[in-house]
C-alpha cells in the first residue's frame, strides 16, 4: 500500500474525479479519494472498511468474473449501478486500469456517474458536457503514474497496419521511456523507434484498433533496453490509447530469481542425500534426482503423490508421523528409518532430517526433508558393538586374570577371575593399586615393563597376597600399550601354586625314581645267563645288565650305552624289522613271549626265549619296555621240530567303542544305544534329558546346556568336551560328545565316545617329548663344547701350515709344497665344517646372539660379494648381479647377513658345474627386501626339497657324493633368516638348477 499511496498521491487528491483502488480478488476496498467520499456519502476510513460488493448492486461473482477480463487486458470499461450511502442508486461508467505489484495486481477504478453527466447535458449542452468529460479525463491522463500515450494506426491500400503515429503523451510517459513528449507528437513509431516493424507491436495495435478488443501483454523494448507492462485500448476511429508501466527491476528480480531457483535446483541434484518437499497434506511438490532414483521413478511420478502410493500403511503411517511431529515441533527432527529401496527391493537405513516451511508471510507450508544412507555406517557400528562382545566375552571368560595397570599402578580394569584370585569383590579391587598385592613389583620397573620389550620384565614369576592376607605363586605375562594418552600395562596372570607343588613333587619323584634304578639295576644283575634290558617309547636303553652287554659286543660287536637306540645297534635289515615290530606291540600294552632268531650272519645266529612286558607308571601309563631273553639254541637245536608254546597269551587291549543317541526335545526323552548306556553307566533304554544332564559334572553342566541351546536356536555345531560321574561305578570320565539339531522332528542326533584313556596319552606324550626336548639339548651343549675343543688345536695346525707355505724359514721342493698346501686345505676345510657344527649347536641350544643395526644394503652385498670371487673365479662362473633399486637401508644383523647370503651362494657355485652361471636378484616387495640366488647346477629332486633345510641334511647324501660339506649350510641360512622374521623357500628341477629365494622385512 505504501508503494501505491506514493505513486497516486496526485491522482488520489484529486477532488473532481472519482477512484477507488480494490483488490479484484477479495473485492476489498484498498483506497479511496476525496472525490469518492463526496460522492458516496462515507468517509475514505469508511470505504476503506468496505467491499465494492457494498457499492455495486452486481453480485462478488458477477463482479469478480468482470474484473477478471479487465484483468487480463480483454476490456477495461463496463457500465454498472453504484448505491449511495442515502440509498439513492445511480448508473455508472467504470474504467479499471490494472496496477501491477511487487505481490499482485490490484485495479484502479474511474468512476463516472453517468446519470450526471446526462442532467449535464440535458440543463448546459452536448457540448459543455463533453468539455467537463474532457477537462476530467485529462486531469486523469496529466496526473496518472502510469505511461500513458494517444496513437492513430496507418494503413495500407489493403488495410493491414505498417505503422502509427504519437498524438499525445502524459509526464509519466517521459520517466518510462526516457523520450521527450515533445520530440515524438507527430512522428511514426517506426521513426522514433527503429527497428519495431521488426516486431509484433504494430500488428498487435492494428488488432486493437480494427477489433476494438483490448489488448494487455508484456514486451521487451531493446532500443530502450526496458521491460513494460503494457494495456491497449481503442477510443476513437483508427486511433488507440496505450497505459503501460516499466517493469524492469521485476523482470530483472523474475530472471535472476529464475537463474536462483536454477542453481538451486542444480545444487539440490548435485548433492549425494535425498532431497524432498511435502506440503503440510504429505503430498510431494518437489524432489531431487538422488530421490527419484531411490523410488526408481521420475519427479513427474512422485510430484502429487504420498507415501501411501510408494509403501506399505504400516511404514507410511510411520512417516507420516514424524513428518506431523516436525510441523508440531516447530523444528528440525533426525529420525533413522529403515526404508526398503523401489529399485532393487533392498532394505537402507536412513538418517532423515525433516525441517518445517514456511513462506515469506510466516505461513507453514509444508515440510522439507534430507535423507542419507547409513547402511554402511550402522553395519560398522554393528561390527563395532559385536568386537566389544567378543572382547569382553574373552575378557570375563578366560580360564587366567587379567588385570590393566596405569603408569601409576593403579588398576584400570580387571576381569572376575583376577578379582577371585585376589579374594576381592571388583569394587574394591578397581580402587588398589598394584603394591597392595605385590610390594615386590616397584614403580620404576611397571613403567621400564610399559616402556620396553625386555623379556625378563614382560614375563616373570612372583607371589600375590590375597586380601585374607594369604599367598599364591603367579605367572605373569605383561604388555605395555599407549591408549587414548594413558601408558598401560596388560597383565595375564596364572595362578602355578599347583603347578609349582607339582614340580617339587616330580623332583621327589625323580629322586626316588633314580634310587629305583640302582635298585633296578642291582635286580637285573641277579640272574645268570639271562639277559635283561629296558627300553623307552623311543628305543632308547633304559637298563641293561651286563649279560646284555656282553651278548652284544658278541653278535655284532658293539658297545652299548644308555640313551641309545637299541635299533641302531642290529645290523641285519630283517632282524631290526622284527625286533621294532615286537617292541610295538609290548609299547601298545601287550605282554607276551617269543622265540625269536637273531645274529649278525646265517652262520652265527642263536635263538631266544623272548619275555616281551610293558613298562608302565604309578597311573598304569606305558612309558617303555622290559625283555627278558634266554639263550635256548642248544635245546633249540635238539628239539628243531617242536614249538614252545607261548608262555604269555596276548592280552586283550580295550577298543573305545562310540555310541549315539537321539534327544526328542516335544518329548524331553533320551533314546540311547547299548554303547551309550555302557559309556554313562546306565541301564535301559529310554531316558529323560533331565536324567541324562545329572550325569555331567555340576561344573560342566551350563557349558553342555548353552551348546544346545546354540545348537538349537542358531545352528552352531554341539561339539563339547565334558566329564561325567557313571551312575554304575561312581568314575569320572572325560566324554567327548558332538550332535547336528533336525527342525522338522525338534530333535538332537549325535554320538558319544569316552576319551579318558586318550587324554592320559595326550599326557604321557607332552612328558616324552619334553624328555626328549632335554636331551636334545644336551647335545647341542656336548657338541658346542667338542667344536671349542677341536678347533683349539685345528688353528694351530692351519697357522703353522701357512707358515710353512710361506717358506720363510727356507725352501721346500714340489713335493713338501704339495704336502704343506693339502694340509692347510684341509685344515681350513675341517675348521669350516666345526664352525657350522658350532653354529647349530648354538642355534639349537638357544645360545646364538642376534644383534640387529642398520646396515647399507648395497654396502654389505659388495662385501659379500668380494668373499665370493676366489670361488667364482675357480670353476670359472658366469656369475651376474642385479638389484632393483639404489639406496636401501636396512635393520638386520650384518654378520649373519653375510653368513646368509655365503652359504646360498657358496652352495650354488658348489652345485653347478664348471663355466655354469650363478645370478642374484633383488627388490623390494610389499614392505620386504626379497633376494634370489639362482643357478643351472644340478637342480634338487622334489622330494628332497623340504629336508635339505633340515641339519646335516644334503639333496645327496650317499656315501660317494661329489660335493663335500656338512649339509649345515642351509639350516644355518633358514635359522638366522628366521631370526629377521624372514622366510626361504626353493624352486628346482633336476638338471636345470634350483632358485633359492628368502625375505627380510625392511
Amino acid at each position: 500500500m505504501d508503494e501505491i499511496k506514493a505513486d497516486y498521491t496526485q491522482l488520489f487528491n484529486n477532488d473532481h474525479t472519482i477512484m477507488l483502488l480494490i483488490d479484484p480478488e477479495s473485492l476489498q476496498i484498498i483506497n479511496a479519494n476525496n472525490a469518492a467520499s463526496n460522492y458516496y456519502g462515507w468517509s475514505c476510513e469508511e470505504l476503506r472498511q468496505m467491499k465494492i460488493s457494498q457499492i455495486d448492486i452486481m453480485s462478488e461473482e458477477k463482479i469478480r468474473a468482470e474484473f477478471s477480463g479487465t484483468k487480463k487486458g480483454m476490456q477495461n470499461h463496463l457500465i454498472s449501478k453504484h448505491q449511495l450511502q442515502n440509498s439513492d442508486i445511480h448508473s455508472v461508467e467504470i474504467c479499471a486500469v490494472p496496477i501491477n505489484t511487487k505481490e499482485k495486481t490490484l485495479l484502479c477504478l474511474i468512476v463516472h456517474d453517468i446519470s450526471t453527466t446526462k442532467n449535464v447535458i440535458g440543463n448546459i449542452g452536448a457540448e459543455n458536457a463533453l468539455k467537463e468529460i474532457e477537462k476530467k479525463y485529462r486531469g486523469i491522463f496529466e496526473n496518472a503514474i502510469n505511461g500513458i500515450a494517444i496513437h492513430k494506426i496507418i494503413l495500407d491500400e489493403n488495410g493491414k497496419p505498417i505503422d502509427y503515429i504519437f498524438l499525445d503523451a502524459n509526464e509519466a510517459f517521459e520517466k518510462n521511456t526516457e523520450l521527450k513528449v515533445t520530440d515524438i507528437i507527430g512522428k511514426c513509431v517506426t521513426e522514433v523507434l527503429p527497428g519495431i516493424e521488426e516486431t509484433s507491436l504494430i500488428e498487435t495495435y492494428g488488432k486493437v484498433v480494427l477489433t476494438g478488443i483490448s489488448a494487455n501483454f508484456e514486451t521487451f523494448a531493446p532500443q530502450l533496453n526496458k521491460h513494460y507492462n503494457v494495456n491497449a485500448y481503442k477510443v476513437d476511429k483508427d486511433c488507440f490509447a496505450t497505459v503501460f508501466q516499466d517493469i524492469t527491476e521485476r523482470k530483472n528480480a523474475e530472471i535472476a530469481l529464475m537463474n536462483s531457483e536454477k542453481r538451486l535446483q542444480t545444487l539440490i541434484d548435485t548433492i549425494p542425500d535425498l532431497v524432498w518437499l511435502k506440503d503440510i497434506n504429505g503430498v510431494f511438490i518437489a524432489c531431487n534426482h538422488k530421490f527419484e532414483q531411490f523410488y526408481n521413478v521420475g519427479e513427474e511420478e512422485i510430484i502429487g503423490k504420498t507415501d501411501y502410493d510408494f509403501h506399505d500403511k504400516e511404514l507410511a503411517d510411520f512417516f507420516r508421523q514424524k513428518d506431523i511431529k516436525a510441523l508440531e515441533a516447530g523444528r528440525s527432527l533426525i529420525n533413522e528409518e529403515i526404508v526398503t529401496r523401489v529399485a532393487d527391493g533392498y532394505p537402507e537405513y536412513i538418517e532423515t532430517i525433516k525441517t518445517p516451511m514456511y513462506d515469506s508471510n510466516g505461513d507453514l507450508v509444508g515440510v522439507l526433508g534430507i535423507g542419507r544412507e547409513i547402511s554402511e555406517r550402522k553395519k560398522g557400528e554393528q561390527r563395532i558393538a559385536e568386537e566389544a562382545v567378543r572382547r569382553r566375552i574373552f575378557f570375563e571368560q578366560s580360564g587366567d586374570g587379567i588385570v590393566v595397570i596405569d603408569q601409576n599402578g593403579k588398576v584400570v580394569e580387571a576381569n572376575k577371575k583376577y578379582a577371585d584370585m585376589l579374594g576381592y569383590p571388583m569394587n574394591e579391587l578397581l580402587q588398589l593399586h598394584i603394591w597392595d598385592w605385590d610390594e615386590s613389583f616397584t614403580s620404576e620397573r611397571l613403567s621400564r615393563a610399559i616402556r620396553t620389550n625386555d623379556q625378563s620384565l614382560n614375563h616373570f614369576e612372583t607371589k600375590h597376597r590375597r586380601k585374607d592376607g594369604s599367598s599364591y605363586d603367579v605367572e605373569i605375562t605383561l604388555n605395555g600399550a599407549h591408549i587414548y594418552g594413558q601408558n598401560l600395562a596388560y597383565c595375564i596372570c596364572r595362578d602355578i601354586t599347583e603347578r609349582n607343588r607339582a614340580a617339587e613333587t616330580l623332583k621327589q619323584a625323580e629322586q626316588k625314581h633314580r634310587q629305583a634304578s640302582q635298585l633296578l639295576q642291582e635286580v637285573i644283575e641277579s640272574p645268570k645267563d639271562v639277559v635283561i634290558f629296558a627300553l623307552d617309547k623311543d628305543y632308547r636303553y633304559i637298563a641293561f645288565n651286563k649279560n646284555h652287554q656282553m651278548t652284544m659286543e658278541h653278535i655284532w660287536g658293539n658297545r652299548i650305552e644308555i640313551g641309545v637306540i637299541m635299533l641302531d645297534y642290529i645290523k641285519d635289515p630283517a632282524d631290526m624289522e622284527k625286533a621294532k615290530a615286537n617292541f610295538d606291540r609290548v609299547l601298545a600294552g601287550e605282554a607276551f613271549t617269543v622265540i625269536e632268531e637273531y645274529g649278525d650272519s646265517s652262520l652265527n645266529r642263536r635263538w631266544y626265549e623272548n619275555v616281551y612286558s610293558p613298562l608302565e607308571d604309578d597311573e598304569g601309563n606305558v612309558i617303555g619296555l622290559t625283555l627278558f631273553l634266554t639263550d635256548i639254541t642248544e635245546s633249540k637245536q635238539t628239539e628243531m621240530e617242536l614249538l614252545r608254546k607261548e608262555i604269555q597269551l596276548r592280552t586283550a587291549q580295550s577298543v573305545g567303542n562310540v555310541g549315539s543317541w537321539e534327544m526328542d526335545f516335544t518329548s524331553r526323552m533320551v533314546d540311547a544305544s547299548e554303547e551309550s548306556r555302557k559309556i554313562y553307566g546306565i541301564e535301559g533304554e529310554h531316558h529323560t534329558i533331565d536324567e541324562i544332564h545329572s550325569i555331567v559334572l555340576p561344573e560342566y553342566r551350563q557349558m553342555v546346556f548353552d551348546a544346545m541351546r546354540a545348537l538349537i536356536t542358531k545352528n552352531i555345531r554341539y561339539d563339547v568336551e565334558f566329564k561325567i560321574k557313571r551312575p554304575s561305578d561312581g568314575k569320572i570320565r572325560d566324554i567327548h560328545s558332538a550332535a547336528e539339531y533336525s527342525a522338522d522332528r525338534n530333535m538332537a542326533i549325535g554320538m558319544i565316545q569316552d576319551i579318558t584313556e586318550s587324554k592320559q596319552a595326550v599326557l604321557a606324550l607332552l612328558q616324552a617329548k619334553a624328555l626328549a626336548e632335554e636331551s636334545n639339548k644336551i647335545k647341542s651343549e656336548f657338541i658346542a663344547n667338542m667344536s671349542h675343543e677341536l678347533r683349539t688345536p685345528l688353528n694351530s695346525v692351519i697357522g703353522f701350515s701357512q707358515i710353512l707355505n710361506e717358506q720363510i724359514f727356507g725352501d721346500l721342493n714340489e713335493k713338501q709344497i704339495n704336502y704343506i698346501s693339502n694340509i692347510l686345505k684341509s685344515g681350513k676345510h675341517l675348521l669350516e665344517l666345526i664352525n657350522d657344527i658350532l653354529d647349530i649347536s648354538k642355534i639349537e641350544s638357544g645360545n646364538i646372539e642376534y644383534e640387529p643395526e642398520i646396515i647399507d644394503f648395497q654396502e654389505f652385498m659388495d662385501e659379500t660379494i668380494v668373499l665370493m670371487d676366489p670361488l667364482i673365479k675357480e670353476k670359472n662362473i658366469d656369475f651376474k648381479i642385479n638389484i632393483g633399486f639404489e639406496k636401501l637401508e636396512i635393520n638386520a644383523d650384518k654378520m649373519k647377513m653375510k653368513q646368509i647370503m655365503y652359504n646360498l651362494l657358496s652352495n650354488a657355485i658348489k652345485f653347478t658345474h664348471v663355466t655354469g652361471k650363478v645370478w642374484l636378484d633383488s627388490k623390494i616387495m610389499n614392505g620386504n627386501v626379497q633376494i634370489s640366488v639362482s643357478d643351472n647346477g644340478i637342480g634338487i629332486p622334489l622330494e628332497q626339497q623340504k629336508a635339505i633345510f633340515d641339519s646335516f641334511k644334503q639333496a645327496s647324501s650317499s656315501t660317494n657324493r661329489t660335493h663335500g660339506g656338512t649339509g649345515l649350510g642351509l639350516a644355518i641360512a633358514k635359522h638366522y633368516i628366521e631370526m629377521h622374521s624372514g622366510e626361504i623357500h626353493v624352486e628346482s628341477e633336476v638338471g636345470k638348477g634350483s632358485t633359492f629365494t628368502l625375505t627380510i622385512p625392511i
